[in-house]
C-alpha cells in the first residue's frame, strides 16, 4: 500500500514545480465515447484553454508594470497574483490538454 507524506501547510512556487515536473503524466483513455466528446466535455475543455490564455493576458500586462496596475495595490498583492497567474498557466500546461 502507497504511504503518503502529511500535506504541508504551505508550498513555495519552486517546491511545487519541482513536483509537477517530476509527477508521473496519467494515460489518456483512447476510447472517449467513439473519440466525441460530448458537449459539457467540449464545454470544459473551452473553458480551460479560455482561463489559461486569459492568465497570460493578464500576466502580460502585469509584466508590463504599468503605473494602473499598481494603484491601489500593495506589492505583495501583486507579486502573488503574478505567482498565481503563473501556476494556473502551468496547472494547465501539466493537465496535458
Amino acid at each position: 500500500m502507497n504511504e503518503f507524506s502529511p500535506l504541508p501547510k504551505a508550498i513555495s512556487h519552486k517546491q511545487l514545480n519541482s513536483l509537477l515536473s517530476d509527477a508521473q503524466k496519467e494515460p489518456r483513455r483512447a476510447d472517449r465515447q467513439g473519440n466525441i466528446f460530448s458537449n459539457r466535455q467540449e464545454y470544459f475543455e473551452d473553458l480551460l484553454v479560455n482561463w489559461s490564455v486569459l492568465s497570460q493576458q493578464l500576466l502580460d500586462e502585469l509584466n508590463k508594470q504599468n503605473d494602473y496596475i499598481a494603484k491601489g495595490r500593495e506589492p505583495q498583492s501583486l507579486m502573488a497574483l503574478e505567482a498565481h497567474l503563473q501556476m494556473a498557466i502551468q496547472a494547465h500546461k501539466a493537465s496535458d490538454l
